[in-house]
């Protein structure tokens, strides 16, 4: 069930008045991670007094409210990507169409199961707090990446008291600020895509699909020797590479193999038109229309339908293309690159 579902809690939530708040209940839990234990994640319940826990259920509310269009009363959503998120949108992982396999459902199935065992002993290892509330047994669950505040040995705390300031000699511990992700049964709804990533090591994850779908692409009959692929290995290894790696589907690697040779005969057909233009500026106009294909045109040995990747090459046109980024416009017949998203 969607949060624009009108019988989520959400709505049930969004729908009380401030007369009503009593009729939720409302948890606060205190999160450390440990990757060193198996339960990976430890959880300490905390009592909350009744301005404390006004506040928060207020506050939630005012954020689910303002992620609300104003017009529809609906929540924009996209399915969570791995590589970008659209501002103004709020991303959801669902968690049984991800997989068992998928890194990130088992962390939070970790997660969930230290909320229900209370067994984080010191508070001060606290990274981030889970408030849920719950209407008629539906429950939901808010991140806040909020943790215990110490003093450092080059930092002091103090409180304004009596005309004077003084030293806090105790731990502090913040509420509220910003909703990172909530989540109910299904899916987790994502605000900030950094938060979530971190919480759930989902960095990890995205690393390991990246190496895996290199080394896929790799291992194709189209890459002639070892050291090409070498060298394309390393190029398409950055970082800032690896969230769109980690986003190729295997049905979109299945068609690159699949249908390489038919789009190399069409690159063909495109570079002997492009080679045939001697005027400077028509040349010129051709290029740009072709867009990112006259780069990938130079990655391509037309001789023998293989790939040419020499070391310090860009591999970004190659990666574009095994994406099957490089679109047509209907309009134009211009060729650009697409960024194509799933909104729900």
């Amino acid at each position: 069930m969607s949060i624009n579902d009108k019988s989520h809690v959400i709505n049930a939530i969004l729908n009380l008045t401030a007369e009503e708040y009593d009729k939720i209940e409302i948890k606060t839990c205190f999160i450390s991670k440990d990757k060193t234990k198996n339960e990976y994640y430890f959880s300490k319940a905390v009592e909350l007094d009744s301005e404390l826990e006004i506040f928060l259920i207020e506050l939630i509310i005012d954020q689910l409210s303002g992620f609300q269009d104003k017009s529809s009363k609906s929540f924009p959503i996209q399915e969570y990507n791995k590589e970008f998120q659209l501002t103004d949108y709020i991303g959801k992982f669902n968690i049984e169409k991800s997989g068992e396999e998928n890194k990130a459902v088992k962390q939070i199935d970790l997660l969930k199961k230290a909320i229900s065992t209370d067994e984080l002993e010191n508070l001060k290892n606290a990274k981030f707090q889970i408030v849920t509330l719950t209407v008629d047994k539906e429950k939901v669950s808010f991140c806040f990446y909020k943790g215990v505040k110490r003093n450092a040995k080059a930092r002091r705390m103090a409180l304004f008291s009596s005309n004077e300031f003084k030293a806090v000699k105790t731990e502090m511990v913040e509420f509220g600020g910003k909703v990172s992700f909530f989540m109910d049964e299904k899916d987790v709804y994502i605000i900030d895509p950094k938060y979530f990533e971190y919480a759930f090591d989902y960095t990890d994850h995205i690393a390991e699909i990246s190496n895996k779908n290199i080394e896929q692409i790799t291992s194709m009959d189209f890459f002639p020797d070892d050291d090409t692929r070498k060298h394309f290995q390393k190029a398409s290894g950055h970082q800032l590479l690896a969230r769109s790696l980690a986003n190729i589907k295997q049905e979109t690697l299945n068609d690159v193999e699949k249908h390489f040779k038919e789009r190399v005969n069409e690159l063909r057909t495109i570079k002997h038109k492009r080679d045939k233009i001697k005027d400077a500026e028509k040349k010129n106009a051709f290029e740009n229309d072709i867009g990112e294909l006259n780069d990938l045109i130079r990655y391509i040995d037309f001789s023998n339908d293989k790939i040419i990747f020499n070391e310090n090459d860009d591999p970004k046109p190659l990666l574009h293309f095994f994406q099957d980024k490089i679109v047509s416009s209907f309009l134009t017949k211009k060729i650009k690159l697409a960024m194509a998203v799933s909104v729900g």
